[in-house]
């Protein structure tokens, strides 16, 4: 396939084929081009014995502004030509002419499972762990490579947070820290999915950005660059590349920051929201491009881990820092240790009563 060189010229790489198990997607710059990789792609299924299912494959054709209904056929069988409005799901992420948004039927059925875990008969912790292990992760995927409405995430962490403070008979004005400190230092070890949304935003450009495929890293430096040029108006160095990915709103990056979206437009967003609570930043020299946490280089591998254990300490002093629900905090994380031996009833009664000997401090 590469070998016939048809591909499409992305940024100065020459993109042929895109291939994640049985998913593949064809790339060319010519009509011509797209059937010789498709007839490529016939010959060897059929000297291999396979069979492309032609009714679950779709083209799409673009040409400036115009999306043609040209006909490509596999195997003999006709593809369906996809149109502007068309969103064909690859990798389960909507693709087409247009970038849409993706994850909506999942935080739907993520409601809907919480609301069944909410009438159960399990117990508290039972609730809470099916939250965590089988409920959070179903939206992972979609918010590292798709495009989630933050406002849809915000009312679904509302909807959990409620439910998980109604688990523990906590009043809802509760502090909601708690809800997220992990079980060592007696949390429930949950995560807000807009601060997921925001560490798997950064943790997605690590990976592009450390890939060991060099035309990944070679392509998501150029885009990265064509956006840090389109609003500086001039070839970006890397001094500049570094106060964009650091979410820089001095001197050329001062407001009105107009901007299309991109992946690296959210990354600036998501790094802004992230460094308000922790010591992260973005380093850009000759070895590379790098992300840091408390100045030290971290490997896309360690990524994800430290992001959140970074969001959990400073959640950790956040809570303990506050005069009435602060002091019940400490006593719990020595004396009870983890959530699991903890009754819901007396997590109840500790609120209560600090609130009780301290009903003058707002929490």
């Amino acid at each position: 396939m590469v070998n016939a060189k048809e591909g499409y010229t992305l940024n100065g790489e020459s993109i042929d084929v895109l291939a994640y198990v049985d998913d593949v997607a064809l790339t060319s710059r010519s009509t011509s081009g797209l059937q010789r990789q498709l007839d490529i792609a016939t010959t060897v299924a059929n000297w291999a014995g396979l069979q492309f299912n032609a009714g679950k494959c779709a083209s799409l054709h673009v040409k400036g502004n115009e999306c043609p209904s040209t006909v490509f056929h596999i195997q003999g069988d006709q593809m369906a030509a996809s149109d502007k409005t068309d969103l064909y799901r690859h990798l389960g992420m909507p693709t087409g002419f247009k970038y849409g948004t993706s994850g909506e039927e999942i935080l739907e059925n993520m409601k809907k499972d919480v609301e069944n875990i909410h009438g159960s008969h399990l117990a508290p912790w039972q609730k809470l762990d099916a939250v965590r292990m089988f409920v959070i992760p179903q939206i992972t995927f979609h918010l590292k490579g798709g495009w989630v409405l933050r406002a849809s995430l915000t009312q679904l962490d509302n909807f959990i947070r409620n439910c998980a403070k109604e688990w523990l008979k906590l009043p809802q004005q509760a502090s909601t820290e708690t809800l997220f400190l992990p079980h060592k230092v007696g949390g429930l070890n949950l995560i807000p999915l807009k601060m997921l949304a925001d560490i798997c935003d950064v943790v997605q450009a690590v990976h592009l950005l450390q890939s060991k495929d060099p035309q990944v890293v070679a392509v998501a430096k150029s885009t990265l660059q064509r956006d840090v040029q389109q609003h500086i108006r001039q070839p970006p160095s890397m001094e500049l590349t570094q106060e964009y990915l650091n979410a820089s709103t001095e001197g050329l990056f001062a407001p009105p920051f107009v901007s299309r979206s991109s992946m690296w437009t959210r990354l600036r967003l998501a790094t802004r929201n992230l460094r308000k609570i922790m010591p992260m930043e973005w380093k850009c020299d000759n070895d590379g491009i790098s992300l840091l946490m408390d100045k030290k280089a971290v490997a896309a591998m360690d990524a994800e881990k430290l992001l959140k254990a970074a969001f959990r300490c400073h959640l950790a002093k956040k809570l303990a820092a506050k005069p009435s629900q602060g002091k019940v905090f400490k006593v719990e994380r020595v004396k009870l240790g983890s959530i699991r031996s903890l009754d819901a009833t007396l997590v109840a009664h500790v609120w209560q009563f600090q609130k009780k000997m301290l009903p003058a401090v707002h929490v």
